[in-house]
């Protein structure tokens, strides 16, 4: 873990884009989805009447949790969608120099910027 730790900061720290962003959007995506899914995992977990105080009795009956339940689950669908734009618009494209181009381009790309 430590390794990976580290080999993760050296990777971020010496590049010159701005990963703080793509890492603090990807882990707020992550909490989000870790929090509903968590949340939906309590409420299914309530068996039989229970006085709870939290939604103004919304949960004390056993008959509208499984309408919660699934309120939460589907706030999962936009929570999941966020979290694969985060990780897949930040991801870093790989880049090599062409001899005889004097700018980078993508691997699969050739000099004129047409694929092969």
């Amino acid at each position: 873990m430590r390794t990976d730790l580290r080999l993760s900061w050296l990777l971020t720290s010496g590049s010159d884009r701005r990963e703080w962003w793509r890492i603090s959007l990807t882990s707020l995506g992550a909490a989000c989805v870790a929090a509903f899914a968590g949340m939906a995992a309590a409420v299914a977990s309530v068996r039989g009447y229970a006085n709870l105080p939290v939604a103004q009795g919304l949960l004390n009956n056993p008959g509208q949790r499984p309408g919660v339940v699934l309120a939460l689950l589907c706030l999962l669908i936009p929570a999941l969608g966020f979290l694969g734009q985060c990780t897949r618009l930040g991801a870093v494209t790989a880049t090599a120099a062409r001899p005889g181009c004097g700018w980078q381009v993508p691997i699969r790309a050739g000099c004129g910027g047409s694929p092969r």
